[in-house]
């Protein structure tokens, strides 16, 4: 009865299909490329980052201060007839700053414990502003610059550099990068005597995040919400901006 038994799970083993690797039944083939897509633009607008920062001992001294620069910010918007839109402002911090010996700072000295006397003082306040201008007549780029540096008012980043319309440009070089793919794809598999397939996988360079390539510093990187690009950087007056976007894609190979 035993030998019975071993030889029909012999003959069973033997029977059930195999799962190994076969020249019969090779892996699935791929080839992995990578879309490129670019333009040259002319950009349009500039964003200016402003930040208006006054301190002072008093706290409403600070915030007038600050208040009266913003007055003559206003101002200096009208007289270069930019909109009111195009200038936007968040709400007006404010930050005390301290001076004195902190509780951190006298344990530190190997005191067990502290005075009333340890604990930081206010030194001044510091009350910030910040602005976000955007300039639609570049032939006035530079003027504008120079004007909000006499007012005695920081610019955070450079003036960013940016064509408006970008958002249609990318989705214009986004497909053009799957063709560029597609086509780089066959002519590749063609020198080896194979065809190309459904595509398997794809892939948006850097993902949905946006992307400043400044690698050379002869331009201002500027793309908006989500752009997959680069564009080259300018000094002081703005250029033609190079934008590019690419692709990844991975592509059955097939038999011709």
């Amino acid at each position: 009865m035993t030998s019975l038994l071993s030889v029909c799970l012999l003959l069973l083993l033997f029977s059930l299909p195999t799962f190994a690797q076969s020249p019969d039944d090779p892996a699935q083939k791929t080839i992995y490329v990578t879309g490129v897509a670019e333009s040259v633009v002319q950009p349009d607008e500039a964003l200016f980052l402003v930040l208006i920062q006054t301190k002072d001992v008093n706290i409403d001294s600070a915030l007038d201060k600050n208040a009266k620069i913003w007055e003559k910010f206003l101002d200096l918007m009208k007289t270069m007839g930019i909109a009111t839109e195009l200038v936007q402002s968040d709400r007006v911090e404010i930050e005390p700053e301290y001076l004195g010996k902190t509780p951190e700072y006298s344990i530190a000295r190997g005191k067990s414990s502290y005075k009333e006397s340890d604990e930081p003082t206010v030194h001044e306040y510091s009350v910030e502003r910040r602005v976000a201008v955007t300039l639609k007549d570049l032939s006035r780029y530079t003027e504008l610059l120079a004007n909000i540096l006499k007012l005695d008012v920081k610019i955070s980043t450079s003036p960013i550099v940016r064509l408006s319309t970008i958002d249609a440009t990318r989705e214009e070089l986004r497909l053009a990068a799957i063709r560029n793919a597609k086509e780089r794809a066959v002519s590749l598999a063609a020198e080896i005597g194979a065809g190309v397939g459904d595509p398997i996988y794809i892939r948006e360079r850097d993902g949905a995040s946006s992307r400043y390539d400044e690698d050379d510093y002869s331009g201002v990187a500027a793309l908006r919400g989500g752009d997959i690009g680069t564009m080259s950087r300018g000094s002081m007056m703005p250029g033609k901006l190079n934008v590019r976007y690419s692709v990844t894609v991975v592509f059955e190979l097939t038999d011709r």
